[in-house]
């Protein structure tokens, strides 16, 4: 597609008719003094790293073909080489230009430190745009154009002084100096991306329509988590916050009524063994809707909205942790406050019991938000979750289950989860299979 739009024979008398035009307008500014050569070709070299590294970006992040890219199994690295290939063809006619420029100021010397600045920006370009994401955000644009005219402003002012000559020594040392980093650069571009990437794309993937905002950057500096799992639950959070997931941020406002259901129950406990029942009760249904704010609905949103994510290493495996870590955040607070409830209410009549509940109460919390999670995960179906119905009654029996086993053996509540482990696996299998195939 881009060589029939580059190569198409309109293009090229109009890339023709502005390299003569930009040719000419270099060599009326070039002989006003004898600083003007060496400002012009600097100039036009600048000017080609910028807008390599704009290009770049938008191609990395900006394009709605990206959606599409991204479900194929390239991988980080190969979504990287491919685009990298497509940023070849654009540059070659901005270089064409550039080389009309300097050649037009400097001579050969001007065509050959622009065409080494073309070789290093293959590589230095799309780390510079993944970096200028990072650094300037929203504002990047801002820099950009503002590099662009400090450029222009400081050419102009160099070509109307007078000063001595210094040959073609800058644009050579210029271009060369580029052309290494950009070497240095490619020899780790492929680790470098896949470090930087998945953070940068879900911070644009859930921008909407107000930019970036605090919300990310305050989240980001709260938490400890290594990168691909931070990236995600950032994602996660930052769309709860912004509204995105209005069922989910419904019912995890409705789960604290299960602490007022308890406090009214335990008014009157005729023994130990009812109070722990009555706890385990509440604790069931509070998570029971934590379980489902964060299972499928949140699941199909991460769909929508987080195509960068299919082209992350080992994608499934990353999305299960995070999708667990999702839901244990939530679990953990409700569980807390519960046995804050036990400890606080009724003048502390109960909290000598604090310590053989909260066991079975953080192992029930947890246990249903993985049975929903994982369900989610591996029944999914692109935009929706196949037999999403039935995670309503499973979690009924799983609640009653864990309930009734965490009364008779409270020690045995955990080995939930290595009876489960085989869920963990065939969720990472299915969601791999549906971001390839999808």
């Amino acid at each position: 597609m881009v060589r029939e739009v580059l190569l198409d024979p309109i293009a090229l008398l109009v890339l023709a008719g502005c390299c003569w035009a930009a040719s000419g307008l270099a060599s009326h500014g070039a002989g006003m003094a004898s600083a003007g050569p060496v400002c012009v070709a600097s100039a036009a070299i600048v000017l080609l790293l910028l807008a390599t590294v704009a290009i770049a970006d938008a191609l990395l992040f900006d394009l709605h073909e990206n959606l599409l890219l991204r479900t194929l199994p390239l991988g980080e690295a190969g979504f990287l080489e491919l685009r990298r290939a497509e940023l070849r063809w654009w540059l070659w006619p901005m270089a064409a230009l550039a080389m009309s420029i300097a050649g037009s100021a400097l001579g050969t010397a001007g065509v050959v430190a622009v065409a080494l600045t073309a070789i290093g920006c293959l590589d230095l370009a799309p780390l510079g745009a993944m970096h200028l994401r990072r650094t300037a955000g929203p504002h990047r644009r801002t820099v950009l154009v503002a590099s662009g005219a400090c450029t222009v402003l400081a050419t102009a002012l160099g070509a109307t002084q007078s000063a001595g000559s210094t040959g073609d020594v800058l644009p050579i040392a210029l271009g060369l100096l580029l052309l290494v980093a950009g070497r240095w650069a490619g020899r780790s571009r492929a680790a470098s991306f896949v470090r930087l990437h998945p953070p940068i794309a879900s911070q644009v993937a859930s921008r909407g329509s107000r930019g970036m905002g605090s919300s990310w950057s305050m989240l980001a500096k709260a938490l400890w988590l290594p990168a691909p799992l931070k990236a995600r639950l950032l994602r996660d959070l930052v769309l709860l916050m912004r509204g995105w997931d209005l069922r989910g941020a419904a019912l995890l406002a409705l789960s604290p009524l299960s602490c007022l259901y308890l406090q009214g129950s335990l008014d009157v406990v005729p023994s130990e063994a009812a109070l722990s029942w009555r706890v385990l009760q509440s604790t069931a249904l509070g998570s029971a809707v934590i379980a489902y704010a964060v299972g499928p609905g949140v699941y199909v949103l991460r769909n929508r909205t987080m195509n960068w994510e299919r082209i992350a290493p080992r994608p499934g495996r990353s999305a299960a942790l995070a999708s667990l870590a999702y839901g244990f955040l939530f679990a953990t607070l409700h569980g807390a406050m519960t046995l804050g409830v036990v400890a606080w209410s009724h003048d502390g009549r109960y909290d000598h019991a604090l310590g053989s509940l909260a066991l079975p109460v953080l192992a029930l919390e947890w246990s249903m938000v993985h049975f929903s999670a994982l369900f989610s995960l591996g029944n999914g179906i692109g935009q929706r979750v196949s037999g999403e119905v039935m995670i309503v009654p499973s979690l009924v029996v799983v609640a009653v289950a864990l309930a009734g086993v965490s009364m008779l053996w409270p020690w045995a509540a955990p080995l939930y989860f290595l009876v489960t482990a085989g869920m963990v696996g065939q969720a990472i299998h299915a969601y791999e299979r549906v971001e390839v195939t999808w």
